[in-house]
Formats: structure tokens, C-alpha cells, sequence
């Protein structure tokens, strides 16, 4: 908006999207290896037809979907808002105000530590709002986290008491 200083912006890294690509081919495999065993115990050579296709279905959505998730999602962060913008045919766009913020939560997953990647949850003083606003799959979510840190103490608001 015309006024505001953009301080961040980004999506969710490539490298987020690695253990849900992981996860959808292990899950590929599992049926994969479950039709094989069908098909060795008499069910028919079709049973290797049908787990070579939902492999294929499998793996290959896995891929489509974590690339489409990663390159429709927008996040920014100006000196007065937070975005998230997300959707492939129609777009959902959710902000809040940096002075709402109350707390901020990291959260990484063993694979996300790794890949110095993580999800960042916001805690806004909205309680008509049961949804958690957060950037899923951020690069070095704790620099981020500090960047709106001093952002927020830039502003005069004193940071909560866990220390943000």
C-alpha cells in the first residue's frame, strides 16, 4: 500500500517442500510394493500395472502439488503489515498489522533443522480468529523472527515477555 516500506518478501524455499516430497514417495513406494506382493501371491499380473500407475500418480502429484503450493504463496512484510497471499485459480490473502503481533513461534521439524527451514507462526490480537496466521517453509526463520522483532521495537511496542 502507497506509504509502506516493504521489509521482506519471499515463499515457501524449495527446500521445504523436500520432506513432503519424501513423504509422497515413500507413501508411492508402500503401494507400489504392496501391489507387487498382490500380484506374487496370485492376483494377477494386472496388480503390477496398478502399482507401476499409482506410483506414478502418487510420486508425480506429490511433486506437482509441492511445486504449485511453493510458487502460488507470496509472503511480505512491510513496516506496518503482514501477507500471505496463496492459490492457483482463485487467490486467498490474509494480513494483519504488526502492531496485532503477540507472539511468534518457530516451528522446525528435524528434516527443517537441517535445512535451515521452518514455519513461523503469528499470534494476533484478533479473537474473532481461530486460524494461527503463519509463513510455512521460510528460509532462516530465525533471522525473520528477528527482523520483525526489531521491526516491532521500532515502533515503540515494547516485545512480548517471552522475549519474541
Amino acid at each position: 500500500m502507497a506509504g509502506e516500506r516493504l521489509i521482506w518478501a519471499g515463499h515457501p524455499t524449495w527446500r521445504a517442500t523436500i520432506s513432503a516430497i519424501v513423504r509422497g514417495f515413500v507413501v508411492a513406494v508402500l503401494v507400489f510394493a504392496a501391489c507387487v506382493v498382490v500380484d506374487r501371491l496370485g492376483g494377477g499380473s494386472r496388480w503390477l500395472g496398478y502399482g507401476a500407475l499409482a506410483f506414478i500418480v502418487i510420486a508425480g502429484g506429490t511433486i506437482v502439488y509441492s511445486w504449485l503450493t511453493r510458487q502460488f504463496t507470496e509472503y511480505t512484510i512491510t513496516d506496518r503489515r503482514l501477507n500471505v497471499r496463496w492459490g492457483v485459480l482463485s487467490k486467498q490473502e490474509t494480513t494483519t498489522t504488526v502492531d496485532r503481533i503477540q507472539n511468534l513461534t518457530i516451528t522446525q521439524t528435524l528434516v527443517d533443522r537441517l535445512l535451515h527451514t521452518g514455519t513461523i507462526d503469528f499470534d494476533t490480537a484478533n479473537p474473532a480468529s481461530d486460524e494461527r496466521f503463519r509463513f510455512r517453509g521460510v528460509n532462516r526463520p530465525g533471522e525473520l523472527r528477528q527482523q520483525i522483532t526489531e521491526l516491532r521495537v521500532g515502533e515503540g511496542t515494547a516485545p512480548p515477555a517471552d522475549g519474541l
